[in-house]
């Protein structure tokens, strides 16, 4: 009779997480996670993941869809194991996020047996009808502990992923700071304050996900509503940022937006993009 392999309690307690209870994933004790599957968060939320992880994209190796990894990628991988290092090297499927992929990979690569454990390095292997599909070796429990946090069972959101991809590029950040307004006595919450290099950002997240265009007139109803936080603050070299989740702007919306010196704008588009083009966007 086999015997069961003496492996770390907490690495395997991790694995069947992987297996059983990961978002976006066809199973009864799965749960939905916008921000996973968001497409316009795709970027910061595998960029959070492989900093828990202890990687950079270096690591990463991405295969376009309908592809197939090499085979001395394969045998190489299978043949040796180096616990000094972590790998990521999938093939992507089509309308899937980069987390939603390595998770669905990871998942079948447990679900199939098709993997090892090395001290606290999980080592998996997807194949589906003779195709090398996938080839991940990682840390599993700190793979768990960014699911934690980026879930909506966790504390993480999309305030705080902005907000960490600022403080990696040398932004000091505030979340959520409470600002007074001195002549109404009013107080605000603002999403985010950042500060860099003698400026100050006022950094607004707007859920849009119900609208492909921005319209001018919604634009204006949203300057609106955020210009008093800036009045507030009433300080100089204070830039205004919106970020409109999920959505773009028109061509007259864009516009109207360049008539603003102290105004950022950050649609669908430019946020796909990051977190690359940070230093561009904040320059």
């Amino acid at each position: 009779m086999p015997r069961p392999k003496d492996w770390d309690k907490d690495v395997m307690d991790a694995i069947q997480m992987l297996l059983w209870y990961i978002p976006n994933i066809d199973s009864v004790q799965s749960f939905s996670d916008d921000l996973i599957r968001s497409k316009a968060f795709e970027n910061l939320t595998f960029a959070y993941v492989l900093d828990c992880l202890g990687m950079s994209e270096k690591d990463v190796l991405f295969i376009r869809p309908g592809g197939e990894i090499f085979d001395e990628y394969w045998d190489y991988y299978q043949g040796e194991i180096c616990t000094s290092c972590q790998k990521i090297i999938l093939v992507r499927q089509k309308n899937k996020t980069k987390t939603e992929d390595l998770l669905r990979c990871i998942r079948n690569a447990v679900a199939h047996g098709d993997f090892t454990v090395v001290g606290d390095m999980f080592v998996g292997f997807n194949e589906h009808k003779g195709e090398k599909k996938a080839i991940i070796k990682i840390k599993p429990k700190n793979l768990i502990r960014a699911l934690s946090n980026i879930s909506i069972q966790g504390e993480y959101n999309k305030v705080r992923l902005i907000d960490a991809t600022l403080r990696k590029n040398g932004f000091k950040t505030q979340i959520e700071p409470k600002i007074i307004d001195k002549e109404t006595k009013r107080f605000y919450y603002l999403d985010i304050l950042a500060e860099k290099n003698g400026l100050k950002y006022i950094i607004e997240i707007k859920d849009i996900s119900y609208k492909t265009y921005l319209k001018v007139h919604e634009f204006m109803e949203i300057l609106a509503s955020v210009e008093k936080y800036r009045k507030a603050l009433d300080q100089e070299n204070t830039k205004l940022v919106l970020v409109m989740d999920e959505t773009r702007l028109t061509k007259d919306c864009w516009e109207m937006a360049a008539g603003f010196d102290d105004l950022i704008v950050i649609d669908l588009n430019k946020l796909i993009n990051m977190p690359e083009t940070v230093k561009e966007i904040f320059a």
